[in-house]
């Protein structure tokens, strides 16, 4: 049994400066102007789990998250604290006959020094572990206890650390926070902020009695016996589902010990309930073992989302001694294989594609951060799973520089079939490896969540770190270390290639009187182009022929999206691309008004334009947008918002708006990775997976996001969910880039996960920007292989001219449509032939119109709470309205159309939006002839009566692409875009070279 001693449970908690701090220029626990701390400080209400931000904004600090109070709020972290819980009563169901009392912290962040009841237990130097004392002697006689956990800065320890021993890492927030087991993130990152904070950051904090005997490793296997394949269905065939159980007696005989297992399928029908005595060695009378087994006959199988379903057989374990139950254990288990296959490839190389249940598949999906700079304030992360789930995404990565995330992250994932590529927590530096005590602790810490985490039908591999390889190589980390270097380097191998690999096969694999269940892969790097053998410095770690890779020329090295065309690599594990937030998220920590970040943006653009390519100069001004502090301190990116102006000045027209800036940079985000995602699926048998960097924010931030910070999904997040669908059309057009006349060609492509064929058939046009049809076909898709992962399913080449008149490309658009089928829902996919700045047309009024307003149905979801600040889940059903709205264009093309509804959504509100659209940011043909359909959820009202079709109409608003030219830029910017990429390439550099 445990007794928990957060505050959800009742215990009170407070927290204070540390009598020992030693900064006199800190600020004392309620101010935030520097003053002088005093020998006493007073002791403040506290929460846990919780952190020292978050107490401290509990009792009046400013927010770090707004405006520029990061970076006055940096001294939090300089202080050391101390936190201790009240006298409270000792449970004594808990202790009472207790063979074993132990108390129990985890996340625990991070230099502590622990006290119980006055007595000294240990120092605590890792986040990522479970800590466990005895207790016995200190609670056995007590009827109440205390707890007293005292945090050292970890700015001062890392600052310490590294001038004594400088360990190479990447020039982001605080320096030298490799030398702490703490999570990397919250040092800084190009995306985060630098608050690195203390505290109680996990609900176990508990005190536990065991009597007679407890599990201590159970492991699973799955014997699969199938003879056809089913995703949705029952399959033939037959899964043996074994469980191998360690038992510790707690020093006890453990004669009359057993083990009692059930096993309950999806729909709660028990499929078996057997015991066995529990069996131990006669030299060993403390550890014990069992091995049961249950046949599963016809079973169900798990597949990842978009493949199939994702059902969850329920095993219960119970450990009994004389017929009482002294523990027990719950488990959901997918049945299911997985493999992550790496064989030889007829253009060279391995590959490397995941297949589940023997089915080969395309890896989609993002990059999982941390859910907030301040991890326990958590409470959207069931909606971030969802999103990614509602976006056709299969794959989540947990990236190496935050946590290893919560088990309801892991039960989300599980109920949803999104698999996890597992990161253990190391990111971009070098790492002191060479020290036993911190290479030991790393290695406990990476057991504990192997042996946490292993039955989980999600988690398909274990990788050693995020780019530690890469960029070793690249920045020649070792070699600017010196003699420490070296040292260093070796340590790193021995660790990620030999240490880790001995420890998964250890932990993560299974043997049954006979039977040997392979671990699951592991791969030493992200990026990493292993090849088995004995891993060199002089390889690199981004080769296109084996391994994965990571992407960042376009975006970092300034290549522009067409780039990724040319790129075949095995699996893209990382490539992404900025862009702003959504309004209200701005306003939320910028807290300025709209028409000064509409001149923020026109100053931007003041320019002098002089004879560009006459071999006179052109000059740039900037103002607010590029060097505002508040818009820098929440663009971590070096020469980020330089970086933003020039890609979208070398596609499009810059306006003078901000609002219409916002809306345009997440357009281009979302076009740049549209473009390197739909060439990847085209090619299934050169490249298997795309994990786009990043799915969330950990505070309101201009990022790499799909979804913000409150939860608010970007262009990225619709358009990914329209390109990772199970069927997903694209289209690449080809032809002379300059120019107005020369031949066109067309390629229609569709990717297809389903593995069985598509009814109905496609439709396609050439048109003129206003609607009139140059040419068209159709497409019977039921003529198509359903076997192909990819293929070309038509192709169109056009003249100069069709009946007799020249065309005219920078007024053409190729579309592709649905009119029967299981595509019959796909809205018009819309292709321009040349960039939208090349022609004032794009930009005309389109004549856009909301046709119809439709009420569909009422509908209730259940939405989980889970949150680290409580003990329990919460379900919290929520009633939506549900409109179906029909637009069209009348006059012209309407590009890049964002929807959204005007109900005063205020982002410091919650987390998760009230209104959710099933499309956003689409194109609407000009004529008239092709409607675009999109489904809108909007949270009801308590009364559930204020929504109607006519409300929905007056506060329906549209931001678009087109507009006056009297709002848009055709000077510099626009003039940048068409000097070759070089040159303004070389431009940028020089202007990000001053900011920077």
């Amino acid at each position: 049994m445990r007794q928990f001693l957060t505050s959800a449970a009742g215990v009170r908690w407070e927290f204070r400066a540390a009598e020992d701090s030693e900064d006199q220029t800190s600020p004392s626990l309620l101010l935030s102007s520097p003053k002088s701390p005093t020998r006493s400080q007073p002791w403040l209400p506290a929460t846990v789990p919780g952190c020292v931000h978050t107490d401290l904004i509990a009792h009046g600090l400013a927010d770090p998250f707004v405006g520029t109070n990061e970076s006055s709020t940096r001294w939090v972290s300089e202080q050391n604290y101390d936190y201790r819980c009240l006298p409270f009563p000792i449970d004594t169901a808990v202790t009472r006959g207790a063979d074993s009392i132990d108390l129990i912290l985890t996340g625990v962040d991070t230099l502590a020094s622990v006290y119980l009841c006055g007595e000294h237990l240990g120092d605590i130097d890792n986040a990522f572990r479970t800590w466990t004392w005895d207790v016995k002697s200190i609670l056995s006689k007590r009827t109440h206890a205390d707890l007293l956990i005292r945090f050292r800065s970890p700015v001062k320890y890392v600052a310490q650390m590294q001038a004594n021993m400088r360990m190479f890492d990447m020039p982001m927030g605080i320096r030298g926070g490799v030398h702490m087991r703490k999570p990397p993130y919250s040092f800084g990152w190009d995306w985060g902020p630098a608050l690195p904070s203390m505290g109680l950051t996990h609900p176990l904090i508990a005190i536990e009695g065991r009597s007679v005997g407890k599990l201590v490793d159970v492991r699973f296997g799955q014997l699969h016996e199938i003879e056809e394949v089913r995703r949705r269905e029952r399959s033939d065939g037959c899964v043996t589902v074994c469980v191998r159980v360690q038992v510790d007696a707690l020093g006890k005989n453990g004669k009359g010990m057993s083990l009692r297992f059930e096993l309950w399928d999806p729909d709660g029908t028990q499929l078996a309930d057997s015991s066995q005595p529990v069996v131990f060695e006669e030299k060993n009378l403390d550890s014990g073992l069992v091995v049961l087994r249950a046949q599963v006959m016809r079973p169900r199988l798990w597949f990842p989302n978009g493949l199939g379903d994702q059902p969850l057989y329920k095993v219960k374990l119970e450990l009994l001694w004389e017929r009482l139950v002294v523990d027990s254990a719950e488990y959901n288990i997918g049945l299911r294989t997985a493999r992550l296959e790496q064989a030889p490839t007829q253009s060279g190389g391995r590959s490397f594609m995941f297949s589940v249940n023997e089915i080969p598949l395309f890896s989609m999906g993002s990059n999982w951060i941390p859910t907030d700079a301040f991890i326990t304030r958590t409470t959207n992360l069931e909606y971030l799973v969802r999103s990614a789930v509602e976006g056709n995404q299969n794959m989540l990565r947990v990236w190496g520089g935050g946590y290893y995330e919560s088990e309801e992250f892991y039960d989300l994932c599980d109920k949803h079939g999104i698999m996890v590529w597992q990161d253990f927590m190391f990111a971009c530096a070098a790492i002191p490896l060479h020290q036993k005590s911190y290479a030991d602790s790393a290695e406990a810490e990476i057991a504990d969540h192997i042996r946490r985490l292993r039955h989980r039908p999600s988690l398909v591999i274990y990788c050693g770190n995020n780019e530690v390889e890469q960029m070793a190589k690249m920045f020649n980390f070792y070699k600017r270390m010196g003699t420490l270097g070296k040292q260093v380097q070796d340590a790193y191998y021995e660790f990620f290639y030999r240490r880790l690999v001995d420890l998964v096969r250890r932990e993560d694999g299974s043997w049954f009187d006979g039977f040997a269940f392979a671990p699951r892969p592991y791969w030493p790097s992200s990026p990493c182009s292993y090849n088995g053998f004995v891993p060199r410095m002089a390889e690199p770690s981004n080769l296109e022929t084996i391994g994965d890779a990571h992407l960042w020329d376009v975006y970092h090295g300034l290549r522009l999206p067409g780039y990724y065309m040319k790129q075949n690599h095995r699996f893209v594990s990382e490539f992404g691309f900025q862009s702003l937030p959504a309004l209200d998220t701005i306003r939320h920590f910028a807290m300025e008004s709209e028409a000064e970040w509409n001149e923020a943006v026109s100053s931007s653009l003041t320019v002098t334009n002089i004879g560009v390519g006459t071999g006179t100069t052109t000059s740039l001004t900037t103002h607010s947008f590029l060097t505002d502090p508040v818009m820098l301190s929440h663009q971590k990116a070096p020469a980020g918002n330089y970086k933003l102006l020039f890609y979208i000045s070398t596609r499009f027209r810059i306006p003078f708006s901000f609002e219409r800036f916002v809306h345009l940079s997440q357009v281009y985000q979302a076009e740049c990775i549209r473009i390197g995602v739909e060439h990847w699926r085209r090619q299934p048998q050169q490249t298997s997976g795309a994990l786009y960097w990043q799915l969330n924010d950990a505070w309101p931030v201009i990022s790499w996001s799909s979804i913000d910070y409150f939860g608010r999904w970007k262009a990225l997040h619709f358009a990914m969910k329209r390109s990772f669908a199970p069927v997903a059309i694209s289209v690449v057009l080809s032809g002379p880039v300059v120019g107005m006349f020369g031949e066109r060609k067309a390629e229609i492509w569709m990717a297809n996960e389903t593995g069985k064929p598509v009814r109905g058939r496609l439709m396609w046009s050439l048109e003129k920007l206003d609607g009139t049809v140059l040419t068209s076909a159709a497409v019977d898709l039921e003529e198509t292989d359903p076997v192909e992962l990819a293929q070309k399913v038509a192709e169109a080449k056009f003249g100069r001219t069709f009946d007799g008149r020249v065309v005219d490309w920078l007024d053409a658009v190729f579309l592709v449509w649905s009119d029967s089928g299981d595509l019959k829902s796909m809205n018009p996919i819309a292709t321009l032939f040349h960039t939208e700045k090349s022609t004032a047309k794009v930009y005309d009024d389109p004549g856009l119109k909301v046709d119809k307003v439709e009420e569909v149905k009422d509908i209730e979801i259940i939405q989980h709470t889970f949150s680290r600040v409580g003990d329990r889940i919460q379900d919290r059903p929520t009633r939506f309205r549900c409109f179906q709205i029909e637009l069209r264009a009348s006059r012209s093309l309407a590009r890049f159309v964002e929807l959204r509804l005007d109900i005063g959504d205020s982002a410091a509100e919650q987390q998760v939006p009230k209104v959710h659209f099933s499309d956003n940011f689409v194109d609407v043909p000009g004529g008239g002839d092709h409607p675009v359909i999109v489904d809108m959820l909007i949270e009801m009202d308590k009364n559930g009566t204020s929504w109607t079709c006519e409300r929905v109409r007056e506060q329906l608003r549209f931001q678009m692409l087109n507009c006056p030219a009297t709002e848009m830029s055709s000077s510099m910017w626009t003039t940048l875009g068409v000097l070759p990429w070089a040159l303004g390439k070389v431009l940028v550099q020089l202007v990000a070279g001053v900011v920077s």
